[in-house]
């Protein structure tokens, strides 16, 4: 930190050694003038701060030049460790976390979220520097030194415009205090920023912590092991977390903490959503009990009740969420997540630049905007989106991903496929992407080289159900029907390795293939054996197949997709489909189908042609759908409505769009220097 006031504060603090005895006084060759001499001359800059107007509790602090989340906004940057012991690094760290979780409480404040903040940790960057890219107008700074059971913790609040400093304090405390210094920190740059402490802001500052330094020790842990954001990591950071919760069974701040990590082990596939949604349950209500108004408490309620099918109830506690904190970055995005669909666009996107405006640095919200923009077919701005995050994270490779996939809008399919090649060249050990490669290929008649990239998938990991439920799909896109049964037979019982619609997709197509070949009674009864679908269609026999790792939404989803396996789409499945819509409006009420993913069910269910094509066909002022084109024709021609004019168009101009990506590949691939096969 090149400011003149840190090392200023260092040299006071680091001449007063800690030792496990506890505090001393660092002596001189000469004696002590050295410390008197030093304290001289920082007496006079003293006064001329407290001259300046830097000490808390008067007017809100100004900056001369505003900054984009305007004066009343801040960051913590991580705060260094002195200590002897490197591996107090954690203790530092949390001790960081903690105080940026408590300013962040504070609703007139803007808070720099924690992955911008700590882009900046073992940084020696300008002040400036660090305003201009987060868009502060100060930061708050400090250190730590832990010895024994001695705390030596300096802080300071700067502004960004120009290096001078608003407040600044050292504590020399015993570790017992610590809880006591983060609220006063938090306390003290708080009154420079917004003024007197109000009831309000000093009880949101004291939420949620404990009162237990074992548990926080735990608690701090954890959050380091999060960060790192591994499998092993994340497992360890569900222990730590747990254990501060064994030490302090009201530890609120460490329960949230345990639902961060489960929530990542969702991200990364570790858990499945319903999985997710049954362990986080009870701890929703241990916390409510505890902080009934907790803004993430309501984030997490709000997701529990769409998986319920209680829209309505979601958006309010979403709502109602951002309204309690609305600074905060990651309820921004998870709200913007939470709005699904191309009718939604325009309203994730404003989330999701709140989400960066608030957290700058941190590349999954660029990913985010990037992903949003494209869906508003504002691909130049989508792109820049994505560059932005290989500036961030330059060796994600999601960003081959998010080109791809605006490629792919764009109508460029060499493009997407280019991109998926290039982002093999980067994870060679990515058998999802393998497999995903052999799909797309076989899509447009690469039959070989979609032979080549399924062998390699299968060698990378043997046995992988996503390899495996694309070896069906590729057998159905062929004509290949027996090989699709047998394939879809093969993984019937394999319904709880699923991670991302692959065994649905796989059995879809296997329903299909059944179909064709007349055998839909065996694939439907291997289902049934192993209770992925009800012997009959009702509530009552839906909720006997809910359990701990899957919910009535996920099921009716799951079922309503098996279509072909379960009931005939003419007369002779009338009653059946009957009953089906009654048991699904039943479970997820009757605003159920809105989403258009459930378009083409409600169709078939109501035995709704024009419902079924509009499922079908691209959204009005929307691209094609390029990809998925075999399983999307075998379903028209399910239901009986493969004759109609606009549909038989779509699908030829599909086609015919397959064989100019197919004709246009090697000149692209020899162009970017990559090869068709691994």
């Amino acid at each position: 930190l090149v400011l003149l006031g840190f090392p200023i504060s260092l040299v006071v603090a680091w001449m007063v050694d800690v030792s496990p005895e506890g505090i001393r006084l660092e002596t001189a060759p000469v004696g002590n003038k050295r410390f008197f001499g030093i304290a001289a001359v920082l007496a006079a800059l003293a006064v001329g701060w407290f001259l300046r107007g830097g000490l808390p509790g008067g007017e809100p602090a100004a900056n001369s030049a505003e900054a984009p989340l305007g004066p009343q906004s801040t960051a913590v940057l991580p705060f260094v460790n002195m200590s002897a012991d490197k591996d107090n690094e954690y203790f530092s760290d949390g001790l960081t976390e903690t105080l940026l979780h408590k300013l962040a409480q504070v609703q007139e404040l803007k808070v720099a979220a924690r992955t911008s903040s700590f882009a900046f940790k073992g940084r020696n960057s300008d002040v400036r520097a660090i305003g201009t890219e987060l868009g502060v107008a100060t930061v708050v700074e400090g250190s730590v030194q832990r010895a024994g059971d001695t705390l030596r913790i300096t802080a300071q609040l700067v502004r960004t415009a120009d290096g001078s400093h608003i407040w600044s304090k050292s504590y020399d405390r015993k570790q017992a205090d610590l809880f006591a210094i983060q609220d006063e920190i938090a306390g003290a740059v708080t009154e420079a920023l917004v003024g007197a402490l109000v009831p309000e802001a000093k009880a949101a500052i004291a939420a949620g912590g404990t009162a237990d330094l074992a548990a926080y020790d735990y608690y701090a842990r954890g959050l380091l092991e999060r960060r790192r954001d591994s499998y092993e990591s994340l497992a360890l950071a569900e222990q730590a977390m747990q254990q501060a919760i064994e030490r302090d069974p009201k530890y609120v701040d460490a329960m949230l903490g345990l639902l961060a990590v489960w929530r990542d082990m969702l991200d990364t596939g570790m858990i499945l959503r319903p999985e997710f949604i049954a362990r986080s349950a009870p701890w929703l209500d241990r916390v409510a009990a505890l902080a009934p108004d907790d803004a993430t408490l309501m984030a997490y309620r709000a997701e529990h009740a769409r998986e319920q099918g209680r829209e309505t109830e979601a958006v309010a506690l979403s709502e109602r969420a951002i309204a309690a904190a609305p600074a905060d970055a990651e309820l921004r995005d998870w709200y913007g997540m939470f709005l699904p669909g191309i009718g939604n666009a325009q309203a994730r996107l404003e989330q999701f630049d709140r989400a960066v405006e608030l957290d700058p640095l941190n590349a999954r919200y660029h990913m985010r905007r990037a992903n949003a923009l494209a869906l508003l077919q504002r691909y130049d701005e989508s792109e820049r989106a994505a560059l932005r995050v290989a500036q961030l994270d330059p060796g994600n490779v999601t960003v081959l991903t998010v080109l791809a996939d605006v490629a792919l809008q764009r109508g460029d399919l060499t493009g997407y496929l280019a991109n998926y090649l290039k982002s093999r060249q980067v994870d060679t050990r990515d058998h999802e992407l393998a497999a995903l490669l052999a799909q797309r290929l076989n899509e447009i008649g690469e039959r070989n080289a979609a032979d080549a990239w399924l062998a390699e998938a299968r060698r990378l990991k043997p046995g992988n159900l996503p390899t495996e439920a694309v070896a069906v799909q590729i057998h159905f896109a062929r004509g290949e029907h027996e090989a699709a049964l047998a394939g879809a037979l093969a993984i019937a019982s394999r319904h709880d390795e699923e991670r991302r619609g692959d065994w649905v997709t796989a059995m879809s197509a296997g329903c299909l293939a059944a179909h064709e070949l007349g055998r839909t009674a065996e694939l439907l009864a291997a289902m049934e054996r192993v209770k992925v679908v009800p012997a009959e269609l009702s509530p009552r026999e839906f909720e006997a197949l809910v359990g701990p790792r899957y919910d009535l939404r996920h099921q009716a989803s799951h079922v309503a997709r098996l279509g072909p396996c379960l009931f005939e789409p003419g007369a002779a499945g009338a009653a059946r489909r009957g009953q089906m819509l009654q048991t699904i409006e039943v479970l997820l009420g009757l605003d159920w189908a809105k989403e258009r993913n459930w378009w083409f069910t409600d169709g078939l269910l109501r035995a709704d042609r024009a419902r079924m094509l509009e499922a079908l066909l691209p959204a009005p002022g929307t691209p094609d759908g390029l990809l998925d084109l075999p399983r999307r024709a075998a379903m028209s021609r399910w239901v009986g409505i493969d004759d109609d004019p606009a549909l038989k168009a779509y699908v030829a101009r599909i086609e015919a769009k397959h064989a100019e990506a197919r004709a246009a590949l090697p000149a692209r691939l020899a162009a970017d220097g990559l090869s068709l096969t691994p």
